[in-house]
């Protein structure tokens, strides 16, 4: 894990001391990854699982070379999902400003989009961030705006698979 934490390049690879992998294995791999436009699902789902073990740093890295492999022009939900995930975990390692920034960006993408998910989860994630950072009035702005996009989703009647955002609707109802 150490060896990751230091890592500052596009891609890691994870290899154990008694691994071996052929001597052109890097270079294919790195032609395939360049190669395959969809290959930001795989390196997200690392990213995923690497956040559920709060590795935070290799989160952040597997996420931000998933930004790098998707294409600029398709895909801005997932890229707005993978934004709100780096600051998630930007925000664990107390990287506030970067967290901030990444989380921004999410929200600025989903309020594009009309995506009310990810807008409520970057609003929620923006208010704890600013309540971290003693910005009770930032704080409480995300907040109102979090509970916004739930009135909205109310309306809609929709329902997510994220439970906290299903709760919080419910709450609103009574």
């Amino acid at each position: 894990n150490m060896a990751i934490e230091a890592a500052n390049g596009e891609y890691i690879l994870p290899l154990d001391a008694d691994d071996t992998i052929e001597p052109t294995y890097i270079e294919k791999a790195v032609r395939i990854l360049n190669e395959n436009p969809n290959i930001q699902e795989t390196i997200t789902l690392t990213g995923d699982a690497y956040k559920e073990l709060e590795l935070y740093i290799p989160a952040v890295d597997a996420y931000s070379s998933a930004i790098k492999a998707m294409p600029k022009d398709i895909d801005q939900k997932n890229r707005a999902n993978i934004f709100n995930a780096i600051g998630l975990c930007q925000g664990q390692l107390g990287q506030y400003a970067a967290a901030e920034e990444n989380l921004e960006k999410a929200r600025k993408i989903a309020t594009a989009l009309n995506i009310p998910l990810t807008l409520a989860e970057s609003s929620s994630n923006l208010g704890l961030l600013a309540h971290e950072k003693g910005e009770y009035e930032k704080a409480a702005k995300y907040r109102d705006s979090y509970f916004d996009v739930l009135k909205t989703i109310q309306k809609q009647k929709v329902i997510y698979e994220n439970t906290n955002i299903n709760q919080d609707i419910i709450s609103l109802s009574s």
